[in-house]
């Protein structure tokens, strides 16, 4: 026991060894204290340590002036010229056993069920990259990326490959004979567009991934943008819209009255013509954060465990231009020439018949 500990210990009542270098007694702070609170420890290097067990607010300090002395008095006297910034109060436990570092755990590879295979391709229909949907056990999905290597087979990293709108071809065609394309955030909502028999793009890296090829591929053309029923929809549908119309497009932004996007929208019975006009606010104009694009960028090894591929789109869903007076009716099986109406399909009972024999065939 060093000099300054047993002077610190002849001002305490109650004191009782409790260790080699630790003892317990009473608390200066309080006359109540008959089951000694205060923990009173000797450190290695001559530190002396309070702490008391009450927790009622009498930290080391106030410790200290309950028997007049200072904090730099738990210190030893060669040591107290060196400055005192802090002052550890925690007690030291004794003879403790060193706590075992933590073992990562390892997430076993997820199940993944592949639910759609997006093809990237140019003007003229040559396969660039692919874009594979998966959901995975917990109901998440996730993504894949991968370009053909030239030898049958798939390089799962896009590098310098062009990341061009999807369904390109098929925009070209509208963009050059005047009809308006749907630009929406994912490749599903333009897979269900596009088996309404509209034409319908998105970009390939998802909301604030907008870039200048996108850009050039639309410049003067009619587009409809929908947005994501969300702030980071609302925000990325802004700033295309004003990317466009820059550009020279006759461009014009959405956004459904009710769910996220427009695939969930139909599932429900919406319809297109409902489609409400995007007035941006004040937040929707603040430019969404950069992120690093690493769904391309990184090299993606393809998924372990795969099964069967799910077909998530919408059946027998009509579809209204916003702009058109034409009407697009059923996703399957292919419909007869569309006639214009306002607000109501006019089928032929032809094709209603036919709509009934395709049901007792799937059914």
């Amino acid at each position: 026991m060093r000099q300054h500990t047993e002077e610190l210990l002849s001002r305490f009542n109650g004191v009782k060894a409790t260790g080699p270098s630790s003892w317990a007694a009473r608390c200066p702070c309080r006359n109540d204290d008959s089951n000694p609170s205060t923990s009173i420890t000797e450190a290695g290097d001559g530190k002396i340590l309070l702490y008391c067990h009450r927790g009622l607010g009498c930290g080391a300090k106030e410790i200290c002036e309950a028997v007049n002395l200072t904090l730099r008095d738990l210190i030893p006297e060669e040591d107290r010229s060196r400055p005192m910034d802090t002052y550890d109060d925690k007690p030291v436990k004794r003879d403790a056993k060193p706590k075992p570092k933590p073992v990562a755990k390892v997430k076993p590879a997820s199940k993944l069920t592949l639910t759609n295979t997006y093809d990237y391709t140019d003007e003229a229909g040559n396969l660039l990259f692919q874009k594979l949907r998966y959901v995975n056990e917990e109901g998440k999905k996730e993504f894949r990326q991968r370009k053909p290597d030239g030898a049958g087979g798939y390089v799962y990293s896009l590098g310098d490959t062009p990341k061009v709108l999807y369904n390109l071809p098929s925009v070209i065609e509208a963009k050059k004979k005047g009809r308006s394309i749907w630009l929406v955030e994912g490749e599903k909502d333009a897979d269900t567009l596009i088996a309404l028999g509209d034409t319908a793009t998105t970009m390939p890296g998802g909301a604030g991934k907008w870039l200048p090829i996108h850009t050039e591929a639309l410049a003067g053309a009619k587009v409809d943008i929908i947005a994501d029923n969300d702030e980071v929809g609302r925000k990325h549908a802004v700033a295309v819209l004003k990317e466009l119309s820059d550009a020279g497009c006759n461009v014009m932004a959405w956004v459904c009255p009710t769910h996220k996007d427009i695939t969930d929208y139909l599932l429900a019975g919406g319809d297109t013509m409902d489609l409400e006009q995007l007035v941006p606010d004040d937040s929707d104009r603040i430019p969404l954060e950069e992120t690093p694009d690493a769904e391309f960028e990184e090299p993606v090894e393809p998924p372990p465990t795969v099964v069967e591929q799910v077909d998530e789109r919408p059946k027998g869903r009509t579809c209204r231009r916003m702009r058109s007076s034409t009407v697009r009716t059923s996703l399957s099986p292919p419909p007869e020439p569309t006639v214009p109406r306002t607000r109501v399909a006019l089928l032929s009972g032809s094709h209603l018949l036919m709509r009934y024999l395709m049901i007792l065939m799937t059914g």
